[in-house]
């Protein structure tokens, strides 16, 4: 899905909450940040690409539900509105993303 050398930026709120460099880095990231849930979904929504040669760059939508424990013992739900600012690089046949910024737009939690 990444190249080797990709970058993800991680934005909440119009503040960068993180960046990570790298696929191993990036895998680590996000395998570990999960762990936490019980379920995890993604709702892919519309998205637009300008190709130019072996590099594109792109912005696609994502509906996101997260679901947890809190503190308390309570299941909490998480949906959150996502829009993807991407960049693409086709490297031996395949087009991987090379950089990323997830842009957590919107947030509704639901306790209970």
């Amino acid at each position: 899905m990444f190249t080797q050398d990709a970058e993800v930026n991680i934005v909440i709120d119009g503040k960068q909450l993180m960046s990570m460099h790298g696929r191993d880095e990036i895998a680590k990231e996000f395998g570990g940040s999960m762990t936490q849930y019980s379920a995890v979904f993604h709702m892919n929504g519309q998205q637009t690409l300008n190709i130019d040669g072996d590099t594109a760059s792109g912005t696609a939508y994502s509906f996101v539900t997260l679901v947890e424990q809190n503190d308390d013992g309570n299941k909490t739900t998480s949906h959150q509105g996502v829009r993807y600012a991407d960049e693409y690089r086709k490297v031996e046949g395949q087009w991987l993303i090379s950089k990323r910024t997830s842009n957590f737009i919107w947030r509704d939690d639901l306790v209970g």
